[in-house]
């Protein structure tokens, strides 16, 4: 059996997903092929194009962003590779993308099977009933969804997925790479909070900045740094609320840093903080802190929060527009005896562990498995047509 995986761009985690998996599938007699579709623009700064890892491993467009490409010339370009790779079934994802939408059509014009990844949930997104409709009928086409946990059923169910359609296991990373002894130490000479990403409004880094203020003043001497790790827009509002507020020698930022790098920082932390106010369809930087043994204390506007954040047993989780609920949860966590902390940590790593990269290939195994024991879907007449028309499309996160 072959299998072909295709997507817009397979950087930063992708590359050793697929690499456990093409070796998981090889297991069972599957050959896995991959298709990206352009080879620059990730959103990511410190995203490195993949290493080929020894795959049959195509990129459509090398030296081309996303947004600057046609959609007919990537269309021509996702058919005529499909029509060469011969695929018994197409994993690719979500039909917001071109990758999704034409991979859909390609399945469906072949008499092929086609499975869909995606991490949002129905409420991420705001579209009108029509649009709705269209993703509903769209998805009438597709065999087998996978999503990042089992809290993605009801966004199955929305779009008249079958429960024994819907596999978990998405959003994953390499617990064993931030588990490492690594030589590129970053030695910093206290204890801090941790928080790192893209410095842009919906991240909330100034609520965070706030509430960290008010952290402080009642620690005073004895309260812990903070450390942001990252760049964006919002880069020098943070600037100017440390420079307006003095905290200077208690805040400390670096600009963004390979993997390696950030692998001594996350371990050497006391905790992690993510404050998104937007829905975050997870937030994989969790499970990096996790996977370093870090307590987390995380928006319940994170899609992982949900999953993998369990209040008073390996963190906090609290509402980021309420900016008393950081503080407290900043005040408690300081306040916990160093065997409460200690237990918060191992209570991560032990929840982290059923979260690696075997979980998403045995996903992955199981849609194909279901795939392959059932009939071919039959579309209704609208169906098809609209996903003949639909073409996806590419917005720059």
């Amino acid at each position: 059996m072959k299998v072909s995986i295709l997507h817009t761009d397979f950087r930063i985690y992708w590359p050793a997903r697929i690499k456990v998996l093409h070796s998981y599938l090889k297991s069972k007699g599957i050959e896995l092929t991959v298709v990206e579709i352009a080879g620059k623009g990730s959103p990511y700064a410190f995203a490195k194009q993949h290493e080929n890892c020894g795959l049959h491993w195509s990129i459509l467009f090398p030296f081309a962003k996303m947004e600057a490409l046609k959609g007919s010339d990537i269309e021509k370009a996702i058919n005529s590779k499909l029509n060469e790779l011969s695929p018994d079934i197409v994993i690719a994802g979500d039909i917001a993308f071109p990758s999704g939408a034409i991979a859909i059509a390609w399945a469906k014009n072949n008499n092929k099977k086609v499975i869909i990844f995606d991490d949002a949930k129905v409420e991420d997104v705001k579209r009108n009933c029509f649009i709705n409709f269209i993703k509903q009928n769209i998805y009438n086409g597709v065999d087998a969804m996978i999503y990042p946990s089992i809290e993605w059923e009801d966004t199955g169910l929305f779009w008249n997925f079958r429960k024994e359609q819907l596999f978990y296991g998405l959003d994953v990373v390499d617990n064993s790479f931030w588990q490492q002894n690594n030589k590129k130490q970053i030695k910093i000479d206290h204890k801090y909070f941790l928080s790192i990403g893209r410095q842009i409004p919906k991240k909330n880094f100034i609520f965070l900045l706030n509430c960290y203020k008010q952290y402080k003043n009642a620690f005073k001497e004895k309260s812990y740094k903070l450390v942001l790790v990252g760049e964006g827009d919002e880069r020098k509002n943070i600037e100017a609320f440390i420079h307006e507020n003095q905290l200077e020698k208690d805040i400390i930022l670096f600009p963004y840093l390979q993997q390696k790098e950030l692998i001594s920082i996350y371990q050497n932390a006391e905790a992690f903080i993510i404050a998104s106010k937007q829905d975050e369809t997870w937030g994989l930087v969790i499970n990096e802190a996790m996977a370093c043994g870090l307590p987390i204390i995380a928006s319940e506007k994170c899609g992982a929060t949900h999953t993998l954040v369990q209040e008073n047993i390996n963190g906090y989780v609290f509402s980021p527009s309420d900016k008393s609920d950081l503080i407290n949860k900043l005040c408690s966590f300081h306040l916990s005896t160093e065997d409460n902390k200690k237990r918060m940590k191992e209570a991560s790593l032990k929840i982290i562990s059923n979260w690696d990269l075997d979980r998403f290939s045995k996903a992955c195994y199981e849609a194909i498995q279901y795939t392959c024991r059932t009939k071919k879907k039959r579309q209704s007449l609208l169906s098809s047509i609209f996903i003949k028309l639909w073409k996806g499309r590419y917005r720059p996160i």
